[in-house]
């Protein structure tokens, strides 16, 4: 908007929200409901930049808004971006006031409103986007997701088909939709779904994250195992990253277990007396420095079912399997942090193998 743009609206004492007030001003007509509403409207207002007078009657609360240089919405979405919701809610909330039926407005303002669990009103500010304009595929979305973070699946189900339907190349519909029939258990129409969202979103991290469930649904770890790869390679940090890195070291572990009947592994106790071996002749800080430059690489995953030396340490020399590398982290945390989950069970195989060492380990 320009700099200097006048607005001008009025409110009804009526429809005005007082919980907003303290208590001792919620009565209209009385000069603390004059003072704390001219007040709560000049702060408001003030975020956006520019000025606001506010004039108080009996029945109507005018106000007339002298705008700064910068877009008001443009604002709100920043303060989202920025972590801070109840600002960016607080000043959608504001405008709104304004121009009441700005689906522009509604839609943002419902959006943040389902990320910080306030579902009802966001299902209605959504509802309300969708019903103006049914068009509106990615409002569509935003309602199946709140009516999702509901528990109201089958609702959701129904919101993000319709949502499909319109746009078949909507990556957030088949996204969602995937998820709530995975929910469902209806696990081969979801799985399609998931498919074609990490089609037309090759880079998003949750499409592939729940493409991973649903192959492991479907019994087939090898594609789950990829699909949670994926999401390592595109976000390793973020807790969809982290969440991944547990279900590929769970799958590994029952593919592992699986391939002995349940019992130990021959390599992977000879791989834990090595590294017995190999840290008992350390140092205490040798053997934290080597640990940790193994947990680093191994934040990246390993592929523990790959017998190809392909990991190399600095610290060790040489290059490992995955097995291997986990193997020698196992043992290595047993010496420096022995408390420490490092996300893979190797006890039975180190128990063996510590019992073959000649000396003391821990």
């Amino acid at each position: 908007m320009p700099e200097g743009k006048v607005s001008a609206f009025a409110i009804s004492v009526n429809d005005f929200d007082k919980s907003l007030l303290p208590i001792n001003a919620r009565t209209p007509g009385t000069d603390a409901f004059n003072t704390a509403v001219t007040k709560l409207l000049q702060e408001e207002y003030s975020q956006f930049g520019g000025s606001a007078r506010i004039v108080v009657s009996d029945k109507l609360i005018q106000v007339t808004w002298r705008q700064g240089d910068e877009d008001p919405l443009s604002l709100a979405i920043n303060c989202f971006q920025g972590g801070d919701y109840p600002t960016g809610i607080g000043m959608l909330r504001s405008l709104l006031r304004q121009s009441p039926d700005d689906t522009e407005l509604l839609y943002n303002l419902g959006l943040a409103l389902s990320d910080v669990g306030e579902l009802v009103e966001a299902e209605t500010c959504l509802r309300r986007v969708v019903e103006a304009d049914p068009q509106n595929v990615n409002a569509m979305v935003g309602l199946g997701v709140a009516q999702q973070r509901q528990r109201r699946t089958e609702a959701a189900v129904e919101t993000l088909r319709k949502a499909v339907e319109i746009d078949d190349e909507n990556p957030w519909a088949h996204r969602n939709l995937g998820a709530c029939l995975i929910s469902l258990e209806q696990n081969e129409a979801g799985l399609n779904h998931l498919k074609r969202a990490s089609e037309l979103n090759p880079d998003d991290p949750q499409a592939w994250f729940g493409l991973g469930q649903a192959y492991e649904l479907a019994n087939d770890l090898e594609s789950a195992d990829e699909s949670y790869t994926k999401v390592i390679q595109l976000d390793p940090d973020s807790h969809v990253g982290e969440q991944a890195k547990q279900r590929r070291s769970q799958i590994g572990q029952a593919e592992m277990r699986r391939r002995v009947g349940g019992g130990m592994r021959p390599d992977a106790v000879m791989y834990c007396l090595a590294a017995i071996e190999k840290f008992a002749a350390m140092t205490p800080a040798e053997r934290q420095a080597c640990a940790f430059e193994i947990a680093m690489r191994g934040q990246r995953g390993f592929d523990f079912n790959d017998s190809t030396p392909k990991y190399e340490f600095r610290s060790l020399g040489g290059k490992f399997s995955g097995l291997q590398s986990l193997a020698y982290m196992y043992v290595g945390f047993k010496y420096v942090a022995p408390d420490q989950d490092i996300g893979f069970d190797l006890a039975k195989e180190y128990a063996a193998a510590k019992a073959m060492f000649s000396g003391k380990a821990p």
